[in-house]
This record gives structure tokens, C-alpha cells and sequence, in this order.
């Protein structure tokens, strides 16, 4: 039960995360329910924008879940940079 309860909390992290920031990748990501029913959920963001308040993911989820949430996101921020010299 255990088992399937962490897989469908995942899940619905996966969903979740890519509405709250659409324009970032998720690089890592760990997602887990605690005896207590608390959720955990830590992830990595790759993204060439803005990084999103991780608040805005922990509300979002609690809202989805009906759980406590505690979140811990870290951003890569990703850059681009082109020449063309002739």
C-alpha cells in the first residue's frame, strides 16, 4: 500500500510541478509520504527563466493532496549564448 501510495504521490508531483513552473525541466526529482502522511518532495529545476517561489509548489500540492507539504527546489539556470561572425 506503501508502495502505491509513494507512486501515485509521484505522480501527481510530476503533474503538479510542470503547472507551476511550465517553462522548466524537471532534472531529479524525489517524492515521498512520511508516516505521518506528511509529504516530502525535493526536485531540481533546469530553466532559462525566472525560478517560481518554491512556496507557490508546496501550496499548489497541499491544494491537490489534501497533505502537508514540505518542498526543497534547486534551479540549474540554463544559458544560451550564440555569434555569428563573418
Amino acid at each position: 500500500v506503501e508502495v502505491i501510495e509513494d507512486h501515485t504521490f509521484t505522480r501527481s508531483a510530476v503533474s503538479v510541478i510542470g503547472e507551476w513552473d511550465p517553462n522548466a525541466t524537471i532534472v531529479e526529482l524525489s517524492a515521498e509520504i512520511d508516516a505521518n502522511g506528511r509529504g516530502s518532495v525535493g526536485v531540481t529545476m533546469a530553466t532559462s527563466g525566472e525560478p517560481v517561489p518554491a512556496w507557490r509548489l508546496a501550496q499548489a500540492l497541499r491544494d491537490r493532496t489534501g497533505r502537508a507539504i514540505a518542498v526543497d527546489v534547486q534551479y540549474i539556470m540554463e544559458a544560451v549564448d550564440s555569434a555569428v561572425s563573418d
